[in-house]
């Protein structure tokens, strides 16, 4: 995984939903590592001595989502200066994000109500509790995504890549995941009530506790899923 890549001294039982709590605790270390040194140093408060240090905003504190993305796109191609995206508690709602690669970004509490993801490569992305209602997915590579607690009610995801996905208590109900690869995910006590899933792969899929509809739950039953305790609505 990209997190691995970037923090390669983190325990590997790591994953998911817990990558935006080991971000969070390596920068409350950071910040009051700097501001020791600024104390000792006669300094009130730590300076920034990095440009890359700042935040990615311009001059009226909105997201400049393009230079967010380009250095997204240097850090997951290793390159110098690149940076990973931190997206957290963004409002992204309708934005347009087709095609966009954001492997491994932070998009922790996101807004992204109705947003346009279709064709985006969001592999290894911590969306834990992210707003997804009515997005456009459809063909998104969401392998290994974070995604517990996720609304995603009425989301498009056909054809999308959700394989081994963390979809733990995930609402999606009325998502449309036709033809949608979900082998090996983890919609465990998620809402899929109403949700399309003809044509969905399921092998592996641990379902349990989940509600369905009649029509998914046989769907599911016939791929394969793992349905224990799954409720029939």
């Amino acid at each position: 995984m990209v997190f691995e890549t970037m923090y390669p001294n983190a325990p590997s039982s790591l994953s998911g939903e817990y990558l935006v709590a080991y971000d969070y605790v390596l920068g409350v270390v950071k910040r009051m590592t700097d501001w020791l040194f600024g104390w000792m140093n006669g300094e009130d408060e730590p300076v920034v001595d990095d440009e890359k240090d700042k935040p990615v905003v311009d001059d009226e504190k909105e997201l400049d989502l393009e230079r967010i993305l380009e250095l997204h796109r240097m850090w997951v191609e290793y390159l110098p200066g690149g940076r990973r995206a931190d997206l957290h508690d963004a409002d992204l709602v309708q934005a347009d994000l087709r095609g966009a690669n954001l492997r491994g970004a932070n998009l922790y509490r996101a807004n992204l109500t109705r947003a346009n993801l279709s064709g985006a490569n969001l592999r290894d992305a911590d969306l834990y509790r992210a707003n997804l209602a009515s997005a456009d997915l459809s063909d998104a590579n969401l392998y290994d995504a974070a995604l517990a607690f996720a609304n995603l009610s009425g989301a498009n995801l056909v054809g999308a890549n959700l394989r081994d996905a963390g979809l733990t208590r995930a609402n999606l109900s009325g998502a449309n995941l036709e033809g949608a690869n979900l082998e090996g995910a983890w919609p465990e006590e998620a809402n899929l009530e109403g949700a399309n899933l003809e044509g969905a792969i399921l092998v592996r899929a641990n379902l349990s506790g989940a509600t369905l509809d009649a029509k998914g739950y046989a769907i599911a039953q016939a791929a394969g899923a793992k349905l224990d305790g799954a409720k029939v609505v």
